[in-house]
């Protein structure tokens, strides 16, 4: 079932009924696996291979419609198939860019998702992702993103 991770972003599986809660924009980071729900809800599509954090640039992607769309007072529900691994790195990646340590934010998405990041690469972005943000901030971290081919060219783009 999903969870609410942060005021107004929930996470959870795909292919699950969302008529109990009043989201407003799902971002699917497994386009096959979307949940179902009222007609109006606004679907994105940002597929994320499994297991991994690619292409990165799409996790810019999330990032900032997550971000743009909260600001605006809408309600977004983030997921992949599971929910746990690409789900979990990006609202992992967003808690930090909200001041979350990185701990913490793993800690409070395991907690309750009772699942997570399950990669090496995925650990690996989400530390590196947690350096960029406290050196260069949230939106400068997420335009490097948007503008990154893969992970190592990330990690060059940082310097």
């Amino acid at each position: 079932m999903p969870v609410e991770i942060y005021k107004g972003l929930y996470v959870g599986p795909g292919k699950i009924p969302l008529y109990d809660i009043n989201i407003d924009i799902i971002i699917s980071l497994d386009c096959g696996a979307k949940p179902y729900g009222r007609r109006d809800i606004e679907n994105i599509c940002l597929d994320i291979e499994d297991f991994d954090v690619e292409p990165i640039s799409r996790i810019g992607e999330a990032l900032e419609n997550i971000d743009m769309s909260l600001a605006s007072g809408k309600k977004v529900y983030l997921h992949c198939r599971a929910g746990c691994g690409r789900t979990g790195t990006v609202a992992i990646a967003y808690l930090i860019g909200k001041g979350y340590s990185l701990d913490e934010a793993y800690n409070l998405f395991i907690n309750m998702r009772g699942c997570g990041p399950e990669d090496e690469r995925q650990m690996i972005f989400l530390e590196i992702f947690y350096e960029a943000v406290n050196k260069y901030g949230f939106k400068e971290t997420v335009e490097l993103l948007k503008r990154s081919k893969s992970l190592e060219d990330f990690i060059v783009k940082l310097g």
